[in-house]
């Protein structure tokens, strides 16, 4: 959505506003919007870093210089330059839009307040109707929620392991979130904690409904702080509990000739820049798409997926360029303007993912926007995470989650109170 408004923004500027400074600067600046068309981002950022050289001072090509950069991923420049734009001339919606986008994909939860309130301030027209909407968007992404979600579940869909039906918890201790939560019509049930996850045993009164209802507080958190500067370092051990999942699992091979092709231009010697490099390659290559699949090569030949498959796919480069990652799944609000996926006042399931890093630990992330690293939506609640077949328990036997989807638990009803 944001790439949209902001290019939208870019192109009237440019016809609106002319040529700037000398030729030199403005033949780069062409060559640097055409790179952009083409989707080499990265080349058009460099393009514009010696535009800037050439003409320093120039807000237009500040801006300009943000906006690639926040597409080839460089947020941090990217912020850098579009606040030394509105310093020279604040007057520019779309320089408070391109701060804004470039300080949440840097996980500046303060930033970017500040600049979607601009924004917001500004109103539709002078900031364009697209950028107002998103930084709506992002203003209700960064307010604290406390989710009340009731769960409805019909055993008789269920499958049973070992006597009971085994569904996942709304995760509990979290930086950013916290749960608690009670069940009715059960006649038997226990909660274990099995490899991170907290799961409901339980057996149904009578094959009744079983109800659950759960208090979830979600409060805005970024990795940002811990993240930054992190570097690969050559004493990290990976724990016991993180090996696992650089392993094979059901969908994911990290050793298959497909998995292995892919993933090897992408790995650095410094995880993060792994792992930026993996959300890169996946946005520019895999398509979102409705489709089911059986293992991650499958997304690979041909290059599109649904949620679940980018969480696999996801999963699968990280673990072969050495980083523990795993799939996880969760309720959400449906982000699309039809309810294309649940109801009004209800939530929808959803996949994203999380990898590990030595000296930080679990890192969240949405592999479908790579500016959500380490600092997802107050709009997610996690519930589980999947499991490694080299480690499977009787608990996780059956997957939880898939358990709760076939009970009609894909979907479940909530209200939220939203405090600023």
């Amino acid at each position: 959505m944001k790439r949209k408004s902001l290019l939208v923004c870019v192109l009237f500027l440019v016809v609106s506003q002319g040529l700037f400074g000398g030729n030199t600067a403005d033949e780069l600046y062409r060559k640097a919007v055409a790179l952009e068309k083409k989707g080499r981002y990265g080349q058009a950022a460099q393009t514009m870093n010696e535009v800037l050289a050439a003409v320093p001072g120039n807000d237009f090509y500040l801006a300009y210089a943000s906006h690639v950069e926040r597409l080839a991923g460089d947020y941090e420049n990217g912020l850098r330059h579009a606040i030394t734009a509105i310093s020279l001339n604040g007057a520019v919606g779309w320089y408070h839009a391109s701060a804004m986008c470039n300080a949440w994909g840097c996980a500046d939860i303060d930033a970017t307040r500040t600049y979607a309130r601009k924004v917001v301030s500004l109103g539709p027209t002078a900031a364009g109707k697209e950028n107002f909407d998103y930084a709506q968007t992002l203003l209700k992404s960064l307010s604290r929620r406390v989710y009340t979600i009731t769960w409805r579940l019909d055993p008789s869909k269920g499958v049973k392991t070992d006597g009971r039906y085994r569904v996942p918890l709304p995760t509990d201790g979290l930086p950013y979130q916290r749960a608690r939560f009670d069940v009715e019509g059960c006649s038997e049930r226990t909660v274990v904690v099995a490899e991170g996850n907290d799961v409901l045993l339980f057996s149904s009164a009578g094959g009744g409904v079983v109800t659950i209802r759960a208090e979830i507080a979600i409060t805005p958190f970024s990795f940002r702080k811990r993240l930054s500067g992190h570097a690969a370092r050559g004493d990290c051990r990976v724990p016991d509990d993180a090996a696992p999942y650089l392993g094979r699992s059901d969908r994911v091979d990290p050793n298959s000739a497909a998995v292995r092709m892919v993933a090897g231009p992408l790995k650095h010697r410094e995880p993060m820049v792994s792992v930026r490099n993996i959300l890169s390659w996946m946005n520019k290559n895999i398509k979102y798409e409705i489709k089911d699949f059986r293992h991650v090569d499958e997304i690979l030949r041909r290059r599109n997926a649904e949620c679940g498959g980018w969480s696999a796919l996801f999963t699968a480069l990280c673990r072969a360029n050495g980083i523990p990652a795993r799939e996880v799944w969760g309720v959400i609000e449906d982000p699309t303007p039809d309810r294309r996926f649940a109801p009004a006042g209800h939530l929808k399931g959803h996949a994203w993912a999380e990898f590990y890093l030595c000296g930080i630990g679990w890192v969240p992330v949405e592999p479908q926007r790579p500016d959500t690293l380490g600092f997802l939506p107050a709009t997610y609640v996690r519930m589980y995470h999947y499991d490694v077949v080299s480690s499977l328990t009787s608990t996780h036997a059956y997957r939880p989650n898939g358990n709760m989807v076939l009970m009609n638990g894909d979907t479940p009803a909530f209200v939220v109170d939203v405090k600023e």
